[in-house]
């Protein structure tokens, strides 16, 4: 056989053999992914599992920048144990937000450790903002918008933010973080939707009304159960029960009623379980109150110090939320005026001699740098986002030795009869080789060194290695009689910087 018709031979049965075969089906086109800065129309979905798709970062201010980390958009200021300055935008493409009556943001996230998680992020709008260009090139609108701290990494929350003010409009959505040298925060974005609708929907209908259930206010607070009910829905808002025990010492998450001590002794000053019955011992028919550091609300109804509050009413206002993995009420300011516990009586408000709270300025107090390096410009700074005034000698990661101070005006003791001085005060990064003290004198004229100074007494100090501010007190009475100065004395080495907060100060003449 010839060679040739050999081939021929193969070659048909190998077409016959092909024929023969199942064709492949015929797929649909894949819809293409839309790329950043096209248009979008709603409902318009990014999740962040892998990558920012059609949304971009940009950094404003800082080293750190918005991440891709445990499948979210992630950012924090927070790194290496350090606190960062930053300002970081997570930004949309545009989006239509046409033919509806009502739009909305819905965010999935979790948020934590921000001095003030609404200041430090914010929503912005731009109807003239170019994809991928620095958010300064264009016009933003600031979008108002509510987020709550979880209480962890497992805490998601959901937040439903109106467009309603930019119906007709196509605009691009932003994220905007922000975080100091003082306070970083972090945040995780699991998912942004930009879709139909009314923020908000429809209003969370309390549990039937029990004794107290009404308004939330402090005339009519809710019950436990409303209270329950109205997790994650309700800020400011007043709530009444029976003090029935307290979560044990040294726990983060309480998963079950023998997380909870119901009896004496108890071993947590940090908050108390209210119910509705006085004999109620089930955790998931209780809210967890948060008792703030250095407040009335955790020195008078705590359970470590105060067994006997148990069984007695209280009614506190806060906000309803989460903690300890259980329905909770949190972020009381802790004041005599921020609780109602029977058979407390509050004490009487004394006759103000001075005060200052440093929430908008120094006010009339005065710096003095007795010793300043070349290196660094100030130690005592107002910090704004603080509301107080901040001292400090770490800048760029180097610690200096200063001493400098913040001095009062004269203070006229002349008509007192009891005098006590109060402020609030937070200390970070405390060390015996730095030196913090609240100083008096009666012959100030000017120039701290050549004053005499007293230290004064206080009857607390910050722990020394957090944000949280106590309420510190001193006995003045030896000075009645006199004009008197008062300053906040700081001093670090160049191994060691402290940082100080204070605000809130106060010379009053206690009620009789």
């Amino acid at each position: 056989m010839k060679k040739s018709y050999l081939l021929l031979i193969i070659g048909v049965a190998l077409m016959v053999i092909t024929s023969c075969k199942k064709k492949d089906p015929v797929l649909p086109p894949v819809t293409p992914t839309p790329h950043g800065g096209e248009v979008q129309s709603m409902p318009y979905y990014q999740s962040f599992a892998t990558d920012f798709g059609t949304y971009t970062a940009q950094d404003v201010l800082g080293d750190e920048s918005w991440m891709i980390d445990y499948s979210t958009a992630k950012m924090t200021g927070y790194v290496g144990g350090e606190n960062k300055a930053d300002e970081d935008w997570l930004i949309s493409s545009p989006v239509n937000v046409t033919g509806v009556d009502h739009a909305k943001i819905v965010m999935e996230y979790i948020c934590r450790y921000f001095a003030s998680v609404n200041e430090d992020i914010t929503f912005w709008a731009s109807e003239d903002y170019v994809y991928d260009e620095m958010p300064n090139t264009a016009t933003w609108a600031q979008i108002p918008a509510t987020l709550t701290e979880s209480s962890s990494w497992s805490d998601w929350k959901t937040a439903e933010i109106s467009l309603d003010a930019f119906i007709g409009k196509t605009i691009t959505i932003a994220v905007k973080y922000l975080s100091s040298t003082t306070k970083a925060g972090t945040i995780e974005i699991k998912s942004i939707t930009v879709q139909e609708g009314e923020a908000g929907g429809v209003t969370p209908t309390p549990p039937t009304p029990g004794p107290g259930t009404g308004s939330g206010t402090a005339d009519d607070p809710y019950n436990v159960s409303s209270g329950i009910g109205l997790q994650g829905n309700a800020s400011n808002v007043w709530v009444r029960g029976y003090i029935v025990g307290a979560a044990k010492n040294g726990l983060s998450t309480v998963t079950s009623n023998d997380d909870i001590i119901w009896s004496a002794p108890f071993d947590s000053y940090t908050n108390v379980l209210i119910a509705d019955e006085a004999d109620c011992q089930e955790v998931t028919n209780c809210i967890i109150v948060n008792l703030p550091s250095g407040k009335p609300l955790r020195q008078q109804v705590n359970l470590y110090d105060n067994p006997d509050n148990l069984g007695k009413t209280l009614a506190v206002v806060g906000t309803l939320r989460t903690y300890f993995g259980q329905a909770g009420l949190r972020d009381s300011n802790g004041t005599e005026a921020d609780f109602v516990l029977e058979g407390y009586v509050p004490p009487t408000p004394g006759e103000t001699i001075f005060s200052e709270t440093f929430a908008n300025g120094q006010g009339d107090f005065t710096i003095q740098d007795v010793l300043m390096p070349g290196d660094i410009t100030y130690v005592w700074a107002h910090a704004s986002q603080y509301s107080c005034m901040k001292a400090s000698a770490f800048v760029s990661g180097q610690a200096y030795e200063t001493e400098s101070w913040l001095v009062s005006p004269t203070i006229d003791l002349t008509g007192a009869t009891a005098p006590k001085m109060t402020f609030s005060q937070a200390v970070n990064y405390a060390s015996p080789e730095g030196v913090l003290a609240i100083m008096i004198s009666t012959d100030y004229a000017g120039d701290v060194t050549t004053a005499n100074w007293t230290e004064l007494s206080l009857d607390q100090w910050p722990a020394g290695n957090n944000w949280t501010f106590v309420t510190s007190n001193a006995d003045l009475t030896s000075y009645v009689g006199q004009y008197v100065t008062i300053a906040f004395k700081y001093t670090s080495t160049s191994s060691t910087s402290a940082t100080w907060e204070v605000k809130n100060f106060v010379v009053e003449e206690p009620a009789e």
